[in-house]
């Protein structure tokens, strides 16, 4: 049995990485609806061929799919705690008191001249309180030895259930990170399903397939250059429509990892849209005094088609201000090194 023939794209497509494919999937569903579609077999056209590019994505995340078990807990079965040591301990505290008290009381009497067999009474319960004290104070040392040691003990048996407490949630966390790389995975894969599914839904009054209308401009990859982007914004500033534009802002935009970019117009004139291989956010930016920075969770066509207050009250996207080290927040932003 012959394996089906793939169209002339396939092979590009199949070593591209998810975020790649999902991008030339929507570029491609973009590009359908221009006059200058392409019919050279070159991008895919028909239902059935976005269908089978969503099937190889899906393929594409089984076999990055991770191991998410997590491990289990380690159980400590060592010796227990011994209790906390207080010195000086009651009996101790109390054989001192008594010791004190008869010494009070001895000197007491002989300050006020007692008669002798009282004085010698006392003198006797002094030594008595005395001769009391060094055993109990031996058996406190004892105790505290005793409680040490096992202090001692309890520590170096819980010093290995410590280290493996630490590895177990270092392993946590890694299956944590690979569970949510998997969310991510089968997330870029639905929302592909998705703008296919939309694209070839039939528009009412429009004969089953309408025009795409954005306020980006989807360009071909010719003009996906530094120069055309330069370009686009001298024209603008050499007819006086972009005052207050920074450089500064232009070239940092241009030194991040852009794998491609689309021109604003109509309302965000001025705006332009950064898209990456390494993630499916996109970075809205008009280098001009006033306009903050936009990070789209991805760069579908309704959040492309929002208005700035629609993008600030959506929880798929992100503002960021011209202020402190604004570079690196939207590099971090990004997952961008």
């Amino acid at each position: 049995m012959t394996e089906p023939e793939h169209p002339p794209y396939w092979a590009a497509c199949e070593s591209m990485t998810l975020v790649q494919l999902g991008r030339f999937i929507y570029d491609a569903l973009q590009r359908r609806t221009e006059p200058s579609t392409p019919t050279d077999g070159s991008t895919p056209l028909s239902r059935q061929e976005f269908s089978d590019l969503v099937g190889l994505m899906e393929a594409k995340a089984e076999a990055q799919k991770e191991d998410t078990t997590m491990p289990a807990r380690p159980v400590y079965e060592g010796p227990t705690p011994p209790p906390p040591y207080s010195y000086p301990s009651d009996e101790v505290r109390a054989a001192l008191r008594r010791r004190n008290q008869a010494l009070e009381r001895l000197e007491d009497a002989m300050r006020y001249r007692h008669n002798e067999h009282r004085i010698q009474r006392l003198q006797y319960e002094l030594r008595e309180a005395e001769r009391a004290l060094p055993p109990i104070e031996a058996e406190e040392e004892r105790r505290k030895e005793e409680l040490l040691r096992r202090r001692r003990e309890y520590e170096q048996a819980r010093e290995p259930y410590e280290r493996s407490i630490s590895a177990w949630k270092q392993e946590v966390a890694r299956a944590r990170r690979r569970r949510e790389d998997n969310d991510k995975r089968e997330a870029l894969v639905e929302r592909s399903r998705c703008r296919v599914a939309e694209a070839f839904r039939p528009k009412r009054g429009s004969g089953g397939r309408g025009l795409v209308t954005l306020d980006f401009e989807i360009l071909p990859p010719s003009e996906r250059t530094d120069e055309h982007v330069r370009e686009y914004y001298r024209k603008a500033v050499s007819h006086g429509q972009l005052k207050g534009f920074s450089q500064d802002r232009l070239d940092k935009m241009l030194a991040l990892p852009r794998s491609g970019w689309l021109k604003g117009r109509a309302g965000f004139y001025g705006y332009i849209v950064l898209m990456f291989d390494h993630t499916e956010k996109v970075l809205l930016e008009c280098p001009v005094e006033g306009n903050a920075i936009y990070v789209l969770d991805s760069g579908e066509e309704r959040l492309l088609r929002m208005s700035k207050q629609e993008l600030i009250e959506s929880s798929e996207a992100k503002r960021i201000y011209h202020s402190g080290p604004w570079y690196q927040r939207l590099k971090d932003e990004l997952g961008i090194e």
